[in-house]
C-alpha cells in the first residue's frame, strides 16, 4: 500500500506540475513535459529495486535503497543529455523543471524508506 501512495504522490505532482507549466505557456510546458518524462522513467527504474528487496529480500535493502540512488541518478543524467541533444526545449526551463522533479522524488523516496525502516507503524524517525 505504501508503494501506491509513493507513485501516486508522484503522479500528482507531476500532474500539477504540468498544469502550471500550461498556465506559463510558450516553452515552458514543453520542457515541463519533457522534464516529466525523464524523471517518471528514473523514479520507476530506481524505486524497482527498492520495492522488490522490501517485498522479497529484507536483509539487503539499505543496499537496494543506495542502488536506487545511484539508478535514479544515472537514468536522470542522461535522459537529460539525450533530451538536450534531440528536442529542442528551453535549457534553463527544462533544467528547472528536471531538478524540481528530482528533488521531490528524492523527498518522496527518503520518506517511504524511512517509514519502511520504521516498521511502518505511521512513525518518522527524528
Amino acid at each position: 500500500m505504501a508503494q501506491v501512495r509513493y507513485m501516486l504522490f508522484i503522479a500528482v505532482i507531476f500532474a500539477v506540475a504540468l498544469a502550471l507549466s500550461a498556465l506559463l505557456g510558450g516553452g515552458q510546458s514543453r520542457a515541463c513535459l519533457w522534464a516529466v518524462i525523464a524523471n517518471a522513467v528514473a523514479a520507476c527504474a530506481g524505486f524497482a529495486p527498492v520495492i522488490l528487496t522490501s517485498l522479497y529480500k529484507p536483509s539487503v535493502y539499505p543496499l537496494s535503497v543506495l542502488a536506487a540512488g545511484v539508478i535514479r541518478l544515472l537514468i536522470t543524467a542522461v535522459g537529460a543529455v539525450i533530451i538536450l541533444a534531440f528536442v529542442e526545449v528551453g535549457v534553463l526551463w527544462f533544467a528547472a523543471w528536471l531538478g524540481f522533479f528530482y528533488i521531490a522524488v528524492l523527498v518522496a523516496e527518503v520518506y517511504f524508506v524511512v517509514r519502511r525502516l520504521n516498521g511502518q507503524n505511521g512513525a518518522v524517525a527524528s
